[in-house]
């Protein structure tokens, strides 16, 4: 059998204190996601600008002989953090959450962190989204206590930074529900249905499919199926 050729596979995560609450915590692209240098393509992945998404990003090339789990602890506990910037994307200033609060809140995630399942994605070109590409998106739930809930919309609440990629936000299943096919990026919407029962909208070249095994050790233990493009690891 032809292997699939995976252009990216990341580790990402939703967050939420229990299944029955109707809410979940998404991270979510600023508005210059997307953004290039090159004049013919400033729209590049317009589409997903300002959208919630789940949190985690794509390994390193120094994790390749590792699997999933390492790189989602890697992910939140570098993204859940402070760095010296205090200007957005746009140039406009902003405050950070204080650091007991990131602590706290990146602490809890992370040992809330549970294997939900892998789940293939085979994306079609969607305008102002994604070239066809195909990923596996290694998917864990963090079950969080409500104090963290709480603790993060305190921080919204008063206007401070969470994340320095882009912003976290808690969303109401019942809002993303009612909202348009592009209410959320990627893969998003389909695993948080899986997961929820819900019935977010996506697009129709969104192609999303749990795959039988679980979360796997190893990024090794993938290749009975599927091939790793070099370009994939991060340097």
């Amino acid at each position: 059998m032809e292997k699939i050729i995976l252009k990216n596979h990341p580790s990402v995560t939703f967050v939420c204190s229990k299944r029955d609450i109707g809410e979940v915590i998404l991270s979510g692209y600023d508005g210059g996601y997307g953004k290039s240098k090159r004049e013919d393509d400033v729209s590049r992945l317009l589409a997903y600008r300002s959208k919630p998404n789940l949190l985690g990003g794509n390994p390193k090339l120094s994790e390749k002989t590792l699997g999933p789990d390492s790189v989602i602890e890697r992910e939140i506990d570098e993204e859940i953090r402070r760095f010296d910037s205090k200007l957005d994307s746009f140039g406009k200033p902003f405050t950070w959450a204080n650091d007991e609060d990131l602590e706290f809140i990146r602490k809890e995630i992370i040992s809330g962190l549970n294997h939900y399942g892998d789940f293939l994605l085979i994306a079609e070109p969607v305008e102002g989204g994604m070239d066809t590409y195909n990923a596996i998106n290694s998917t864990y739930v963090s079950i969080v206590p409500m104090s963290v809930v709480e603790c993060i919309r305190d921080n919204i609440r008063n206007r401070k930074r969470i994340s320095n990629e882009g912003y976290i936000g808690i969303h109401y299943l019942g809002q993303l529900e009612a909202a348009g096919e592009f209410s959320t990026a990627h893969a998003t919407a389909p695993i948080l249905n899986e997961y929820f029962g819900t019935r977010i909208p996506f697009p129709k070249e969104i192609k999303v499919t749990k795959l039988e095994r679980n979360v796997r050790k190893y990024y090794s233990e993938y290749e009975d199926r599927f091939s790793h493009k070099d370009s994939l690891w991060r340097s």
